[in-house]
Formats: C-alpha cells, sequence, structure tokens
C-alpha cells in the first residue's frame, strides 16, 4: 500500500499552527520531510513519528484525534 503525503498547510491545519511553526520545526529537524516536485511534504509515517515524540502541540486533551488518516 502507497504511503500518504502531506503538504504543509495539511500539518497546519491540523495542529492548529502557522507555516512559520512549521517550518521552524523542519529547520530544528523536529519532522522529517521530502521534497517532491520542488514541494515540501510529510509522509504519515513521519507524522505519526513527530507525534508519539511528544513535539506536536495538538489538542489531544480536549480529545481532537492528531492522525492525518482519512482527510
Amino acid at each position: 500500500m502507497l504511503e500518504q503525503y502531506y503538504s504543509i498547510q495539511n500539518l497546519c491545519d491540523r495542529f492548529g499552527v502557522t507555516r512559520d511553526i512549521i517550518y521552524k520545526w523542519m529547520r530544528a529537524e523536529r519532522i522529517e520531510y521530502v521534497v517532491i516536485g520542488g514541494h515540501r511534504r510529510f509522509s504519515q509515517s513521519a507524522v505519526d513519528t513527530f507525534i508519539a515524540s511528544g513535539r506536536a502541540r495538538a489538542n489531544e486533551a480536549a480529545g481532537q484525534n492528531v492522525s492525518l488518516a482519512g482527510q
């Protein structure tokens, strides 16, 4: 099965942060990404690893699902 890839905007929407924060995480190597056709993309496994590491600013306390699968 092919892995799902997400854009910077997808991550902004999911985590409720700005593009600047996503770029900051990228520069700090907190989340892995690939460049596809000149665009930065994040694999589902990279997002899952990021979430599992406790580095995401997700509202888990509010019961929100932080997985992007199925979007």
